[in-house]
């Protein structure tokens, strides 16, 4: 069974209408049973995905697969806002660190993961940086984007990608990009957002009903 899984709620809100799907009782998931896909909001941030969906998944052990459905920033300039892209991979990254403020703990795995879950879409696509704050500055964004070599900032994927990989779960992600990564980013976020959620949730639902995941 497919989880199709957000940060927050806005993300998911046209799939769950689309597909019909019937709230399940005393929490924030949802599932259509017709598509046997369950949906759900995970919060912000990649440790907080990762805490519920690792406890949705124990509860749920149906699932052997995961849809990130969510928003992004392009670090490359703003033609790709208004487009939906896919993930060729996601790798963790601090902006203090970047910018050598801060180290980043030997031990600690933030490598590079790839999605195992085939799409059948037609979707430009990139490395996805999973940031964990939103980046404020224009100079940081050029830091993060060359030390990386990212294309997308979000900062939920790594969270997903890592549990999906401890749980042996397939996952892959379709996020929309909503604004450049920046000064200016989250204001283009608040105003871009609802419209490119909507066209992504058409998208995806439409994949479903076909089948196509």
């Amino acid at each position: 069974m497919l989880a199709i899984v957000s940060a927050i709620k806005d993300e998911v809100l046209t799939i769950i209408k689309e597909l019909q799907a019937e709230k399940l009782p005393n929490t924030e998931a949802w599932i259509s049973k017709e598509n046997s896909v369950y949906i759900l909001p995970l919060g912000v941030g990649f440790l907080a995905v990762a805490i519920k969906l690792q406890q949705f998944c124990y509860q749920h052990p149906e699932i052997n697969s995961v849809l990130f459905c969510g928003t992004a920033g392009s670090y490359q300039d703003r033609n790709h806002i208004g487009q939906l892209v896919g993930c060729q991979s996601t790798v963790l990254a601090d902006a203090a660190a970047e910018q050598k403020l801060s180290l980043y703990a030997p031990i600690l795995e933030r490598g590079a993961l790839q999605p195992t879950l085939k799409l059948d879409l037609d979707l430009p696509s990139g490395k996805v940086l999973t940031a964990l704050t939103l980046t404020k500055s224009d100079e940081v964004a050029v830091n993060m984007a060359q030390n990386t070599n990212s294309e997308f900032e979000n900062m939920e994927l790594y969270g997903i990608a890592s549990v999906s990989k401890l749980l042996n779960l397939k996952w892959n992600s379709i996020l929309g990009i909503t604004n450049k990564v920046g000064e200016n980013g989250h204001v283009e976020w608040f105003k871009n957002h609802r419209s490119i959620e909507t066209k992504s949730g058409i998208l995806v639902s439409e994949m479903i009903k076909s089948r196509k995941c």
